[in-house]
């Protein structure tokens, strides 16, 4: 991670940014800006889909169905003021010889990141959270 870490406790998200050393709880993120990213090696993939709980879902197919479209491809949700921030997920599809890479920042600091043959998915929420930081 670069400038900030995420921690786990007591069931609560929170976002350490090292710079102030200020802690966020993931109540506490309303307006963060979380910035879904998806790459590939051949330049293109199938579909990609991301969500920010139930408030912020998104698709991305190719067109017409089915067709590829180009990578990179990134898109950034504003968390609303109502809503806490404490799963996010995005999974990219391409071709079976593909390989793809996804990535989750929040406030610019990158706090997921998978790469794998074919499909590759993101998540970012407690459980994911208690397993990297404990």
């Amino acid at each position: 991670m670069t400038a900030a870490a995420l921690l786990a406790a007591g069931g609560t998200a929170y976002l350490v940014r090292s710079s102030g050393g200020s802690v966020y709880s993931a109540q506490q993120l309303p307006g963060a800006q979380v910035r879904f990213e998806v790459e590939t090696a051949s330049g293109s993939a199938l579909q990609i889909a991301w969500d920010i709980g139930p408030a912020h879902i998104g698709r991305k197919l190719g067109e017409p169905k089915g067709e590829p479209f180009p990578t990179p491809w990134s898109t950034t949700v504003t968390v609303d003021d109502d809503q806490f921030l404490e799963l996010a997920h995005i999974g990219a599809i391409s071709s079976d010889t593909d390989k793809v890479t996804c990535r989750i920042f929040i406030e610019g600091d990158l706090v997921s990141e998978d790469a794998a043959d074919r499909a590759a998915i993101c998540n970012l929420g407690i459980e994911k959270l208690k397993e990297l930081f404990g």
